[in-house]
């Protein structure tokens, strides 16, 4: 009846322009369901439950200090969000309108609090030893005798939750690399009661599920919040895609546990700057306002939509007043103003409405070349 085009990201500090690949792949695949009459949307998650496993280069807060706290509970430094995992999401945000995309906004932190989505984890914690047969299948696939003995081991008394520790706060212990996360120990689905051990401060305890803050475990996350929303369609970048990963590991967890199918994959590969894959913890980042200090939202749109979904796209900022001429020309052909076959015209047509953040013009508008425009200024400053 009604077509949920979903994504998300976690706000581990400035998210880079790639994630934008994503909401435009949703944002496309939307306007294409309503222009022939269906009911669609989009929606965005913000995985701000997620705890702290390092902060990027220049952050000013101590990892030591907050080290497994959730985003969502750890201070915004510059002092103008709720959370640190609220600035960075709210700076991918606000960039929304000028890229033409509207999605509906979902806070993990916020979700988890929610009755319907402590139902979800009581599913998952009730179906725990199907569960693990799932993840023993999926994760241990490529493993060695050795390591697939050593996992199963590892798997009798793993449950697919974490505890956010009532003393402490933290979600686990250790940084990267060396990460223990608060795992319950144990569900009684009888009293609805848990068990879990904090690997930070030691409190060991049992206590009713909804009077504790708990999360599922990444990989059963995900399928769950599919299951919740009925996701129809979610894409994913190569990472999460790959035979055998945690997108096939979430279909299966949809199918086995929730009864039902879960959503359309969509691949994608990844967007690169100057060559390199952009990451924040390292601190390679260009995010979506650099974007747009420096070219219109609707060149990133084109640059999305002209490249096939299994190439990596790379960006190249002295490129851009090549690439501004490209889509010009795009334009023009999309008018019937240029030049070109019926294939390309009929491409040109396609691609150039959903190219725009805004609805197009019936008529071709005239524009200043942005060369032209380039030199003009460049005169400009030295008269």
């Amino acid at each position: 009846d009604e077509y949920l085009l979903s994504a998300g990201k976690s706000p581990s500090g400035s998210i880079h322009v790639g994630i934008l690949r994503e909401l435009i792949i949703s944002d496309v695949i939307k306007r294409r369901l309503l222009d022939l009459g269906k009911k669609a949307r989009t929606m965005f998650v913000i995985d701000d439950y997620d705890p702290v496993r390092s902060f990027p280069p220049g952050t000013s807060l101590s990892l030591d200090e907050w080290v497994g706290i959730p985003y969502s509970d750890v201070p915004d430094e510059f002092g103008c969000c709720e959370s640190y995992g609220a600035h960075y999401a709210n700076e991918l945000i606000e960039t929304f309108p000028e890229f033409g995309i509207d999605p509906e906004i979902v806070w993990t932190s916020k979700l988890y609090r929610t009755d319907a989505m402590i139902e979800e984890v009581r599913t998952c914690l009730r179906k725990t030893e199907t569960i693990r047969e799932i993840m023993i299948e999926y994760v241990a696939r490529d493993f060695s005798p050795e390591q697939r003995t050593q996992y199963i081991e590892s798997m009798k008394n793993w449950y697919p939750a974490s505890v956010v520790c009532p003393e402490c706060g933290r979600l686990q212990a250790g940084a990267k690399g060396s990460i223990m996360p608060n795992r319950i120990t144990n569900y009684d689905p009888e009293t609805d009661a848990v068990s879990f051990k904090c690997h930070y401060c030691g409190l060991e305890d049992t206590r009713p599920l909804n009077q504790l803050r708990v999360k599922l475990t990444w990989r059963i996350d995900w399928p769950a919040k599919w299951h919740l929303f009925r996701v129809t369609c979610e894409p994913a970048g190569k990472d999460h895609s790959v035979k055998g990963g945690s997108y096939d590991t979430g279909l299966e967890v949809s199918r086995r546990v929730f009864g039902w199918e879960g959503p359309v994959k969509v691949p994608y590969e990844w967007v690169q700057i100057g060559g390199r894959d952009m990451t924040t913890s390292e601190g390679i980042v260009f995010t979506p306002r650099s974007w747009l200090r420096i070219a219109p939202a609707s060149l990133y749109r084109f640059l999305m939509l002209k490249t096939d979904l299994q190439r990596t796209i790379n960006i190249q900022p002295d490129r851009i007043p090549d690439l501004v001429d490209q889509y010009d020309r795009f334009e023009r052909t999309c008018y019937g103003l240029e030049d070109a076959d019926s294939d390309r015209q009929r491409l040109a047509r396609l691609l150039y409405p959903l190219c725009e953040a805004q609805p197009v013009h019936e008529e071709y508008v005239p524009k200043l070349s942005f060369k032209f425009a380039v030199v003009v200024s460049q005169l400009e400053e030295i008269l």
